[in-house]
C-alpha cells in the first residue's frame, strides 16, 4: 500500500471532523464539564501488532466531536473531553490496511460513559477465514462422483467438481449473492439450483438430493 496515499487520505478525513469539531465550538454546543482523558488502542488480534494510521472518531448524541489517528504503535488518544456519553468509531478502516472483506472489528463501536478518570479502549482486527459454499450431492441416497457443480455470482463464475463422498467446495469467495447449480446430474434433484447470501468469513453448507 502506498503510505503517502494512505497518510493524504487519512489527513483529509482529520481536518474534515476537526472543521466539524471547530462549527461546534463556535455555535457553543460542546458540553462544558470537566475534562478527561479517552485514549485506546487499534490492533491485530493474532499478533497484537498495532495498526497505523486508523482514523477513530469521537460522538455524542449531537454528533461527531473529534477525530484522532493512530500512531505507529496503534495508540490513539482525545484529550481534555468533557464528562459525558460517547461513542468511539474507527471509520475509512482501508486508510489503515484494513481489509473489510476477510477483517472485521470487535468490538465495531465502543460505547463509553467518560468522568474524571481517563479510559482506554481496545479495538481488535480479527482476521477471518475468506467464505466457502460446500456441500454434498446424492441420488438416492448415493454420492455422486465427478458432477460439476457451478458457483456463479458478483465477480465469481466458477466450476467445481464433486470428490468420492459426492462432495464439492468452492473456497476464498467474497461476500455476496451467489447462484449454486449442479450440472447435468443422473437424476432429479431437489433443489435444482440455491441461490444464497454469503457473509464475510461465513462458511455455508448447501445439499442437493434426488
Amino acid at each position: 500500500m502506498d503510505r503517502r496515499r494512505v497518510w493524504r487520505g487519512a489527513l483529509l478525513l482529520l481536518g474534515a471532523w476537526a472543521m466539524v469539531g471547530c462549527e461546534d465550538r463556535v455555535t457553543g454546543t460542546a458540553p462544558a464539564l470537566s475534562p478527561g482523558l479517552l485514549e485506546g488502542t487499534v490492533a491485530r488480534q493474532k499478533t497484537a501488532v498495532g495498526v497505523e494510521g486508523a482514523v477513530l472518531v469521537l460522538s455524542d448524541s449531537s454528533g461527531a466531536r473529534a477525530a484522532a489517528l493512530s500512531d505507529a504503535d496503534g495508540r490513539f488518544r482525545f484529550p481534555e473531553v468533557p464528562s459525558g456519553d460517547y461513542e468511539v468509531r474507527l471509520v475509512a478502516p482501508a486508510v489503515a490496511g484494513i481489509d473489510p472483506l476477510f477483517e472485521v472489528l470487535e468490538p465495531e463501536v465502543h460505547e463509553v460513559r467518560l468522568g474524571s478518570d481517563p479510559v482506554d479502549l481496545v479495538f481488535a482486527v480479527v482476521g477471518l477465514v475468506p467464505a466457502r459454499i460446500t456441500g454434498v450431492v446424492r441420488c438416492e441416497g448415493t454420492p455422486v462422483e465427478g458432477l460439476e457443480v457451478r458457483v456463479a455470482g458478483g465477480e465469481v463464475d466458477r466450476t467445481t467438481a464433486t470428490d468420492a463422498g459426492g462432495m464439492y467446495t468452492a473456497l476464498d469467495l467474497e461476500p455476496g449473492v451467489y447462484a449454486v447449480l449442479p450440472l447435468d446430474p443422473p437424476c432429479a434433484l431437489s433443489p435444482s439450483t440455491e441461490v444464497v447470501r454469503v457473509r464475510p468469513g461465513e462458511f455455508v453448507d448447501l445439499d442437493f438430493g434426488g
